[in-house]
């Protein structure tokens, strides 16, 4: 069954809803070599949604200066970060990393992927779409890739704090 009463809460939730959550690591992926969690680290979810609040900023005020082309240029610039940034994310949280080495090949590896995904979204907007606005493509593309130097200066909290 999909959906169970809870009958002291009144409400309805998922059958596990009730089970405690697999273990996490400090960087807010399954410790037990699990899939990543993307949005459980506070850094991951606090560069994400900078990225994204600097896409929408940038595409806001390039609609009244320079036209709905820009507007959307600005858009699918800050965007190709975004999804590059998401995809660095997912290959660096994959697996385990039990040494020093490990973990510096598995940042090197996501880091390379995330500049071929970089290469290949850009290619694949500049190739299809026609009204294409350098200007605000570049300064959104710009502005999104030098946020991930945020995640050093935000705090990684622990999300399984034990009840004391």
């Amino acid at each position: 069954m999909l959906f169970q009463l809870a009958s002291d809460q009144h409400k309805f939730c998922f059958d596990d809803c009730f089970k405690r959550p697999p273990a996490l690591n400090s960087r807010g992926f399954h410790s037990s070599g699990g899939g990543p969690l993307l949005l459980k680290s506070k850094p991951v979810r606090t560069v994400i949604g900078w990225q994204l609040f600097a896409t929408v900023v940038v595409t806001l005020c390039a609609w009244p200066i320079a036209g709905v082309e820009a507007a959307i240029s600005a858009m699918l610039g800050g965007l190709i970060n975004v999804v590059a940034g998401l995809f660095f994310f997912a290959i660096a949280g994959m697996g385990q990393m039990k040494t020093a080495f490990a973990t510096v090949r598995k940042v090197v590896r996501a880091e390379a992927g995330k500049i071929i995904v970089i290469i290949v979204v850009m290619s694949f907007v500049l190739k299809n779409y026609e009204g294409v606005v350098f200007v605000p493509l570049f300064i959104a593309f710009a502005i999104t890739a030098l946020l991930p130097g945020v995640a050093l200066l935000v705090p990684d909290e622990p999300l399984n704090k034990s009840p004391e």
